[in-house]
């Protein structure tokens, strides 16, 4: 199935590329419309259902389409993934460009010229946080939301591959998307 057929889909179905919804200034705004039943879904990670209403998800009240970026352990496992659905190297391509933001998800960024003696041990550190266990259970007590980390050379490849985009790609997903307007 063509990824623009994936996202035609449902043409008794709105999708909004950005997330938004016309008179919503904010995700926050979209998810009481929900409640007050204005509207019936948005787009957000499930980390964002986790923390901002983990009942929702403990409950069954959400029903997930698609998920798009990477794996996680928050995921139904019947619920197809976007990378799922591809069968071309060309639809691959596209769904790389579509989920940069949601690889990259939280970025830790040193600024430029940072010397690579020290970049490694930024990086040394940072994985040595995300493997230790009573601050991944503080995350998760904290903000109801389990680690599931990209760390150091796994980063770098998501911005390079975003900076390499082909221009032909970038334009083919913004028109899929309704953003070439």
């Amino acid at each position: 199935m063509a990824l623009a057929d994936v996202a035609c889909a449902q043409d008794d179905v709105d999708f909004h590329a950005d997330g938004s919804i016309t008179g919503y200034e904010s995700s926050n705004d979209v998810v009481l419309a929900m409640e007050r039943g204005e509207v019936h879904g948005q787009s957000s990670s499930l980390q964002y259902w986790a923390f901002s209403r983990p009942g929702w998800l403990e409950e069954g009240r959400l029903v997930h389409l698609l998920y798009v970026g990477p794996r996680s352990p928050l995921a139904e496992p019947d619920v197809p993934y976007l990378r799922d659905l591809a069968s071309t190297d060309h639809e691959r391509t596209m769904i790389d460009f579509i989920e940069i933001g949601s690889n990259l998800g939280w970025p830790l960024f040193a600024p430029p010229d940072v010397p690579a003696a020290r970049v490694a041990v930024l990086r040394a550190a940072f994985s040595s946080l995300m493997t230790d266990t009573a601050f991944a259970m503080a995350v998760e007590d904290t903000l109801g939301a389990r680690l599931n980390p990209s760390v150091g050379e796994e980063m770098t490849e998501f911005v390079d591959r975003a900076l390499n985009t082909p221009h032909e790609t970038v334009s083919e997903v913004k028109a899929i998307l309704g953003l070439d307007g």
